[in-house]
């Protein structure tokens, strides 16, 4: 335990995202039952003139304002195609306005990002189910708490504009403990793995399937961090 220790101190030393990604997380638990006051946070954000995402949401009328959101968008803020100084700027914003104590990180090795025009884990109001955004708390809260989450990852799928961004979603939050399949890892997985595309495909192999890569992963990479294989890939 104290050499395992001791790695986790090393990894975080080069990962230097980690605990502020973990301390946030945490703290965003708090909001699961608030999530306007995490809105009017991005809200600030824009006031500030941070690049933090879109707020416009589209009804059966047209658009409207965004409001409600989950915790996987909410880190999206700062795991988009941004500048490294910007993504940085959003997390100070976030560390003063939450009362954060770990320290910022100086960058983001391994960390896959989404496009800035398409941030969102749900798709806009007029074409999603009303329990879509608390599917993604759920899922969120049993990450957080090391549950089983096979059932509300595969519920989860099925809600529009989630694909591969789920497994990103999960490492950004958990990064010891699930790999993003995103498209450099899935082209990694791919040479080192011989792992075909079907195999590969999240929306049809479910949670059992993506369980049985990351053991893979773990066996044959003698329990290499998922952080490091992220960043070779």
């Amino acid at each position: 335990e104290v050499v395992a220790r001791m790695d986790i101190e090393k990894l975080k030393q080069q990962f230097d995202w980690i605990d502020i990604y973990s301390e946030l997380g945490n703290k965003l638990i708090q909001y699961q039952n608030k999530r306007g006051k995490l809105i009017n946070i991005i809200e600030d954000m824009h006031s500030e003139e941070l690049l933090a995402i879109r707020l416009k949401d589209l009804d059966s009328s047209g658009e409207c304002k965004l409001e409600d959101i989950d915790p996987f968008t909410f880190f999206s803020n700062f795991n988009r195609d941004l500048k490294i100084e910007n993504r940085i700027g959003i997390l100070k914003f976030l560390k003063d306005k939450l009362n954060l104590i770990e320290p910022l990180p100086t960058n983001f090795p391994g960390i896959p990002t989404l496009s800035n025009q398409n941030s969102w884990f749900f798709g806009y109001k007029k074409e999603r189910n009303v329990d879509d955004i608390s599917s993604l708390w759920e899922l969120f809260i049993k990450v957080k708490n090391n549950e089983n989450i096979e059932e509300s990852f595969n519920r989860c799928l099925n809600i529009k504009n989630v694909y591969y961004n789920l497994t990103m979603g999960l490492f950004w939050v958990s990064p010891l403990n699930y790999l993003p399949l995103d498209r450099n890892t899935r082209a990694f997985l791919k040479n080192n793995f011989s792992y075909s595309d079907n195999e590969l495909d999240i929306k049809r192999v479910k949670f059992s399937g993506y369980s049985s890569i990351l053991n893979t992963v773990k066996n044959k990479t003698k329990n290499k961090p998922f952080p490091e294989i992220s960043l070779m890939a």
